[in-house]
C-alpha cells in the first residue's frame, strides 16, 4: 500500500511539473504588439523623403526619428524627431505619442496628437530598413519616409 501511495504521489508531482512548465512557455510568448515594438524601438536615420511623388530629402537635414517605450498591452509609446532643418509643412512633431492600430498591429500605428493613421513596414528581413507613409490630405499629399539603422 505504501508503494502505491508513493507511486501516485510521484506521478501527481510529475504531472504538476509538466503542467506548470507548459503554462510558463505560453506566458513567455510575445504578443504581436510586443514583437513590433521591439522592432521599432530605437533611433532611425532618414535616408529619403518623398511628398506627392516629389523628392524632398534635402529639406529634412540630418533627420532622425526615435521610437521608445516599454511594452504594456494597448500601450501608448513615445515618438521623437529631430533634424537640423525641416520644411514648414513637415508632418512631424518634435515630440509625440503613438499606439498600435488594433486592426493591423504589424503595419499601422495611430499618432495620438491628431489620431493620424500612419503605415509602416520593414523593407528587409533584418528590420534595419523602415518605410513610414501616410496621406496628409489633399493639400499636403502622400508622404513617404525611408529610414535605416
Amino acid at each position: 500500500m505504501k508503494f502505491v501511495f508513493k507511486w501516485l504521489a510521484f506521478i501527481t508531482l510529475f504531472a504538476a511539473i509538466l503542467t506548470l512548465n507548459s503554462c510558463r512557455e505560453e506566458d513567455d510568448a510575445k504578443t504581436d504588439e510586443e514583437v513590433q515594438l521591439d522592432k521599432l524601438n530605437g533611433t532611425w536615420t532618414m535616408t529619403s523623403a518623398v511628398n506627392g511623388g516629389i523628392e524632398r530629402t534635402n529639406e529634412f537635414v540630418n533627420m532622425k526619428i526615435t521610437f521608445g517605450g516599454t511594452y504594456t498591452p494597448g500601450g501608448i509609446y513615445n515618438l521623437a524627431t529631430n533634424a537640423d532643418d525641416s520644411p514648414s509643412d513637415s508632418p512631424w512633431n518634435t515630440n509625440d505619442t503613438w499606439k498600435f492600430n488594433t486592426s493591423y498591429v504589424r503595419g499601422l500605428i495611430n499618432r495620438q496628437s491628431d489620431l493620424r493613421l500612419i503605415q509602416y513596414g520593414f523593407l528587409d528581413s533584418d528590420n534595419k530598413q523602415l518605410l513610414i507613409q501616410y496621406d496628409a490630405g489633399p493639400a499636403d499629399g502622400n508622404w513617404q519616409f525611408f529610414f535605416s539603422r
